[in-house]
């Protein structure tokens, strides 16, 4: 039979408890913010990237048209639609990423603050929340893969189509 807990080894077990709370609410906010931030800087590169280099290739498609060049520029609009999908793919990126880090978030929400050692435990929606965070989370990764993929297929097209017509 377990012998009763004096008060003081009660009053020590709850602030055990506490900080163990604290440490675990700190560890969560911080891991938030890292990672939402690298998540969107990520999402920010590959949108930039396949932007600026889709207005490059049409200014450059204008340049050839206004000079009598049109045959040359008809050479370009696939290497251009290779850099609107990964523009695509990174703006549905950044929905998936919400998505990602919304599940995530609130399955670690609701996890149940204890006043017994480990002082924390799983709730039963955890692992359908966390399923869902992971599975969106691969999504993210692989739309963000994708676009860079198809950045590199319109930078090659693009490399192709110059040597070809003799730029």
């Amino acid at each position: 039979m377990a012998q009763p807990e004096d008060s003081r080894s009660f009053e020590i077990r709850i602030r055990a408890a506490e900080r163990a709370h604290d440490a675990r609410d700190r560890w969560l906010t911080e891991t938030n913010e890292t990672m939402s931030a690298l998540g969107v800087e990520a999402l920010k590169a590959a949108a930039l990237i396949s932007g600026g280099s889709a207005a490059g290739l049409l200014a450059f498609m204008g340049a050839l048209i206004a000079h009598d060049r049109a045959g040359v520029a008809a050479w370009l609009p696939w290497p251009l639609s290779r850099f609107v999908v990964a523009l695509l793919l990174a703006c549905i990126g950044s929905g998936t990423a919400y998505f990602a880090q919304f599940c995530l978030t609130q399955g670690l929400a609701h996890h149940e603050k204890t006043w017994i050692h480990p002082y924390i435990a799983e709730s039963a929606t955890y692992p359908a929340w966390r399923a869902g965070g992971l599975l969106f989370q691969g999504l993210t990764i692989g739309l963000v893969v994708a676009a860079y993929a198809s950045l590199i297929v319109g930078y090659l097209a693009t490399y192709r189509a110059i040597s070809i017509v003799g730029l």
